[in-house]
């Protein structure tokens, strides 16, 4: 049997910035088009909805984790993500295993 492994661990707040959380995922494979994780936004043109920033994969004892900042998210609607949509969770403080790999620098 094949079980996918396409979850949301955690979301995290960034330290000093209010319009900005990590997000880590357990996924199954590398080749996921990270461009797809996005949000929706009423009354503006699905080409300008927030996508990951900065993301890394980081492969932890087999298991491959997709970590990415992600601006502006709206905790009440629901991710929508290449495995489908995901309901949101309360965030959490960031843990140190990614607060030391995960520097959230501002786009330009």
């Amino acid at each position: 049997m094949f079980i996918k492994m396409n979850r949301l661990i955690g979301i995290y707040n960034v330290e000093g910035e209010s319009d900005v959380h990590l997000l880590e995922f357990e996924i199954e494979s590398e080749q996921i088009d990270v461009g797809k994780f996005t949000q929706k936004e009423d009354r503006i043109d699905k080409m300008n909805w927030q996508v990951p920033w900065d993301e890394k994969f980081i492969d932890v004892e087999g298991s491959i984790k997709l970590v990415f900042f992600f601006h502006f998210l709206d905790l009440s609607k629901p991710l929508i993500t290449p495995f489908g949509d995901i309901e949101l969770m309360k965030p959490e403080q960031m843990p140190s295993r990614l607060s030391r790999i995960m520097v959230y620098e501002k786009p330009n």
